[in-house]
Parts: C-alpha cells; sequence; structure tokens
C-alpha cells in the first residue's frame, strides 16, 4: 500500500527493552508503509528508585537520536518531572517540554501529513503544540487498573477523558473499552492485537532449550508479567497443589512478591524474561498454555497478547473468564471456577496434539497479524 503519511509514535515505552508490546509491535510493523518516529518513554527523574535499571536511561550521557531502519527512527527523550499523575501542571510542564524536545529533533522535517498517534494518556497537552494533521489515541489497557506509584486516579481518569474528547481517533483493544470510550471520542476503532509473522510462525518442532533441561513432562506455561495484578495467585497455588505431577514453568519479570509465594511449590519453575526472538520457542515446549487472571478493574478490559501468540504455535489454553476472551471462546477453555481450571488442563493435555484442534488456532493467527492490523487502520484513514 503506498502511502504518504508520517507518523509521531508517542509509546509511553523503550524501544530496546526487553519485553514487547503492541506499543513496539505496532509501530514496527506501520514502519513497513510509512515513516514513524518513535518517541520512547520519559523516565522519571526518581524512578530509579523502584527500578535501578533506569538509572542508566536518566544519567548516562548517550546518543538520545537512534535509528532502527530506512522508515524509523527514535528518539529517547530527557527525563521527566517527577508526580505529573498527581499534579496535572506538572504534567503539562513535561508534555510542553517534550513538545520542544520533538520538534528540535524533527525539525522542518514537521509536516502537513503528520499523524500523531499516542499510547500516552497523558499526551494532550503535547498534541496541542506540534502542528499535525490528526490525531490518535491508542488505548490499549484500562489506566484505572494499573498499579502506578504516586498518582490519584481521579487525575489520570480526566487526562484520558479530556484526550479521548480532543483526538480525531481513538483505537480500542476490546469491547469493554469501546463501550467506556464510546461517548466522548469523536471516532472509535477497535483493533485487536496482532502477532509477528516473522517471529511466530508455526512449528510443529520443539527445540532444546536449556532453561527447561530437568523440569518433568508435561510443561504447563505461561509468558508475562508474574505480579498479582493480573496473575491470580490464590488460583495457582491451588493448581500448583493439586496437580503435583505437572510442571508449571512461568517466563516473565517478577514484580512482586508473587514468585516468591509460588516457589514455595516444588513443581513451580520460574525464569527470567527471554528476547522476543525466543518466545515462539518456549511455547513450543509447553505442553498446555496457560492464562490465570484474576478477573478485575484491569482484566476487564485486557485483550491479552500473549493468547494469539499461544494460539500462533497451535496450543492448548486454558484461561479464565473475564471479558474479551469470550470472543474466542471455540479456540480455548475458559475456567469459570479453581475446580474447572484443573480439569480442564487435563483435558487440553489429552489433546494437545489433534490436527483438527491446532489447525483453527494457527489460521486464526495467520489472519491476525500486525502487519493486517496496521493495513486496518491505513484503509481507515484513507476512507475518512
Amino acid at each position: 500500500m503506498e502511502n504518504d503519511k508520517e507518523f509521531l509514535i508517542l509509546s509511553w515505552a523503550y524501544y530496546d527493552q526487553n519485553i514487547w508490546y503492541a506499543r513496539h509491535y505496532f509501530p514496527t510493523a506501520l514502519s513497513k508503509y510509512s515513516k514513524v518516529v518513535y518517541i520512547e518513554k520519559e523516565p522519571s527523574l526518581i524512578s530509579f528508585l523502584k527500578y535501578p535499571e533506569e538509572f542508566d536511561r536518566i544519567f548516562e550521557k548517550k546518543d538520545r537520536n537512534k535509528h532502527k531502519n530506512g522508515n524509523l527512527s527514535i528518539y529517547s527523550p530527557l527525563p521527566r518531572l517527577p508526580f505529573d499523575r498527581l499534579f496535572p501542571i506538572i504534567n503539562k510542564i513535561n508534555r510542553i517540554k517534550l513538545a520542544r524536545e520533538i520538534s528540535r529533533f524533527m525539525n522542518s522535517s514537521i509536516k502537513e501529513n503528520l499523524i500523531i498517534l499516542t499510547f500516552d494518556f497523558t499526551a494532550l497537552p503535547l498534541i496541542k503544540k506540534i502542528p499535525h494533521s490528526f490525531s490518535i489515541y491508542y488505548c490499549v489497557d484500562e489506566i484505572l487498573g494499573y498499579n502506578m506509584d504516586i498518582c490519584r486516579k481521579d487525575v489520570i481518569n480526566e487526562m484520558e477523558r479530556s484526550l479521548v474528547k480532543e483526538v480525531d481517533l481513538t483505537i480500542v483493544v476490546s469491547d469493554y473499552l469501546f463501550k467506556k470510550h464510546q461517548k466522548d471520542a469523536r471516532r472509535l476503532l477497535k483493533i485487536t492485537h496482532g502477532i509477528d509473522s516473522e517471529l511466530f510462525g508455526f512449528s510443529s518442532s520443539v527445540p532444546t532449550i536449556e532453561n527447561l533441561q530437568g523440569i518433568n513432562k508435561p510443561i504447563i506455561g505461561f509468558l508475562g508479567k508474574i505480579a498479582r495484578n493480573p496473575v491470580d495467585i490464590e488460583l495457582m497455588k491451588f493448581i500448583l497443589s493439586k496437580r503435583s505431577q505437572y510442571s508449571f514453568v512461568f517466563v516473565g519479570p517478577p514484580l512482586d512478591n508473587t514468585v516468591r509465594e509460588l516457589a514455595k511449590f516444588n513443581n513451580f519453575y520460574h525464569i527470567q524474561p527471554v528476547p522476543k526472538e525466543r518466545i515462539a520457542d518456549y511455547i513450543r515446549s509447553f505442553d498446555v498454555c496457560i492464562v490465570p487472571y484474576v478477573r478485575n478493574v484491569y482484566t476487564q478490559g485486557m485483550n491479552s497478547l500473549k493468547l494469539i501468540q499461544y494460539l500462533s504455535q497451535g496450543k492448548p489454553i486454558v484461561c479464565t473468564d473475564y471479558p474479551e476472551v469470550t470472543n474466542i471462546s471455540e479456540l480455548i477453555y475458559i475456567a469459570k471456577s479453581p475446580e474447572q481450571f484443573v480439569s480442564m488442563i487435563d483435558v487440553a493435555l489429552s489433546e494437545n496434539n489433534l490436527e483438527k484442534q491446532i489447525i483453527p488456532r494457527v489460521q486464526f493467527a495467520k489472519d491476525n497479524t500486525w502487519d493486517s492490523k496496521v493495513l486496518n487502520l491505513l484503509s481507515y484513514l484513507n476512507n475518512i
């Protein structure tokens, strides 16, 4: 698709971080069809107090202008003032500061056809400062469910509502978020998560993974953030106790004491986050994949990226009952109680290699690549 649009992406993420989300995959796929300027997250001046790894991002002198490929350029902003989720005036100062940085970075390349796409719900003051032809808010989560430090729910809720009212288009990933923003949005478009077809192409071969050597089969696997929000720790304790003959492998960053609690069970194994290039290999090594999420404010708006990644390898999936999974109920097992979750793992193991089950899962993933999501958006914009 020929396209003369240029996108400024306010990502609210670091492009080089180990774990990728929609705010990484979508802009990267978009750069195949349009010029993309990717603005990384600004670390807070005090964020290193909780996240020591951010110390270098704040204080290390480095080249803030990066180029990934011909169409994708990346800018790493200077740190922002803290407490901007508490006081709107501080957020306004931060956004104006960032707008000036972006203007200097892009210099005279800011064109009339520039489209600003923000994953950051605080971006409205910035959007007002940069000339553009169209603005988009890409809402990937229910922000009121985030465990953000030093914030006020009423402040962040008002920031998001003001943004939705102002931008030309709001993209959402779930039916819940569609209903939430329907009243305020000028235009509303649902785009669910996809897969990178190069990273998640189907393969029936199971690679040898050193981290999994010595772990008894069957392996029940989970990929993602490991924390009480969204993992249902009490559910997991129940499952671990009821199926001690199964090995449960969780791959991802431990964000609280959840791993310590679950590690008390001999059949629980934790592996630190792996590069996105290895995720599919781990999924292929699992016999059953699980999504043991609690139903709360956060998960009610969720469209889980890991689900489609699991499906891309044809794996049986057992998932707790949260709203968006009902849209693919024919492809997964949805458990409504702890006892049912355990029994569904047993059933899923029994049909792990059934071709009639694998084919529709893989096909669903093939039909939902990030490229197809990007082309959906570009087609929508061309028809406005």
